[in-house]
């Protein structure tokens, strides 16, 4: 990481003109205020005057100290997890992420994270890059937000699907949903309770097959009566 930050911005982190400054006052002195009596492994330095905080990397970090924010600053707490399984159950012991960066060449632990923790969204290998995609969702869930934004996601979140049913079944209808009335007996509960049983759905690949079929045999039996019609005009005929 100390190499990588050398290569993007030199020695010489506050004179490179490519490295950004905080964006104000306040927010300068919250961020300094969170480096109070961490252990600092790389970094640390600040100007006030500039509002310049150096990349910095803070280690022996506990889940209760005060720098595990949201911190909108040049600063990475390290907490050590023994294995994969205590990260997942690091991760899922707080609020949902906003979004959850996994950074692994194991497609197994990859798997474990994106099955078993709950976020607004997940990257792999990389960070922020998942916002930029615009075919993906990008929201929160939980405490980091709700709905979607992003072409028909954004619609989606910002739509009111409305339930509507319309009762015209005349009286016959009426008739048969008589059981839902007073007075109350045996067989009404008993044809209820038949109505009101959960069924398995039947599959569109069947429900096209019993159409298929209902419409065979009405046009089966609608070739029957049209040859038997024609049977009977030719006998009348011959009388």
């Amino acid at each position: 990481m100390k190499k990588v930050i050398t290569q993007w911005y030199g020695e010489k982190v506050k004179q490179s003109p490519d490295y950004g400054r905080i964006i104000n006052d306040n927010h300068f002195k919250r961020i300094v205020k969170l480096l109070e009596g961490t252990k600092i492994v790389y970094g640390g330095e600040y100007d006030s005057n500039e509002r310049y905080i150096a990349p910095t990397i803070v280690v022996d970090v506990k889940p209760t100290d005060p720098i595990m924010q949201e911190i909108f600053g040049p600063i990475l707490p390290i907490i050590t997890i023994d294995n994969t399984v205590d990260a997942i159950n690091f991760v899922n012991q707080g609020e949902k992420p906003l979004s959850l960066y996994v950074f692994s060449n194991k497609k197994t632990d990859i798997d474990l994270f994106i099955k078993n923790t709950s976020s607004g969204g997940v990257c792999i290998n990389d960070t922020m890059m998942h916002f930029s995609c615009e075919s993906l969702p990008f929201g929160g869930v939980g405490n980091s937000g709700l709905g979607a934004y992003h072409g028909r996601y954004s619609f989606d979140t910002f739509t009111h699907k409305k339930g509507t049913l319309v009762k015209n079944a005349g009286k016959l209808g009426e008739k048969l949903q008589n059981a839902r009335y007073p007075p109350y007996n045996e067989s009404k509960a008993k044809f209820l309770s038949t109505m009101l049983k959960k069924r398995p759905t039947i599959p569109m690949t069947y429900m096209w097959h019993f159409i298929s079929f209902g419409l065979g045999v009405v046009a089966t039996l609608a070739a029957k009566c049209a040859c038997n019609y024609m049977e009977y005009k030719k006998h009348k005929n011959q009388f």
